[in-house]
């Protein structure tokens, strides 16, 4: 899938733009619960960096429940999609410990998600291009969710404050 076509789509539905970033993530289980939880929320797609095989197995649609095969999967570049996201004014979060707590955040309209690899979270020079900062307070002893946990938290935040309004 390409971005651009996947934008022409969203924007012919008269939807919001809302995506994920998955920035390196290597586990098949969390990618295959993310996908899911986005694919329930109401998410546009998932954007990887391209892969040498695809994230797409037959294990991960397994672990989606078929999300996987559901939800558009675009691989390409992420500084690229970065770019090409701020040109819709679509605003970007990464998902970080120093953001500032996700439920102040005013997470209506179009956004993406930045979720950071497991072991090293997101690459500075991701995290140089992002508008904004946003975390999941913890209780002191836990640094973090699992990275599938924290995109489910956020993905039904957004969710929320669409249906409510803020």
């Amino acid at each position: 899938m390409v971005i651009c076509e996947l934008l022409d789509s969203i924007y012919k539905d008269k939807k919001l733009p809302f995506f994920l970033i998955l920035n390196d993530l290597k586990y098949s289980q969390n990618i295959a619960a993310i996908m899911r939880s986005a694919f329930a929320a109401g998410v546009n797609g998932v954007i990887v960096n391209p892969q040498k095989k695809s994230i797409v197995s037959d294990e991960t649609i397994r672990i989606s429940m078929g999300a996987a095969e559901r939800i558009p999967l675009v691989e390409m570049n992420l500084f690229n999609a970065l770019k090409t996201l701020k040109e819709n004014d679509i605003k970007v979060y990464a998902v970080d410990m120093d953001g500032e707590y996700y439920y102040d955040a005013d997470l209506t309209g179009p956004v993406a998600f930045v979720m950071g690899a497991e072991d090293v979270g997101i690459s500075a020079g991701i995290m140089e291009r992002v508008d904004s900062k946003i975390s999941i307070p913890m209780r002191e002893g836990i640094g973090s969710l699992n990275v599938s946990a924290s995109a489910a938290v956020l993905v039904y935040e957004k969710l929320r404050q669409e249906v409510k309004g803020k």
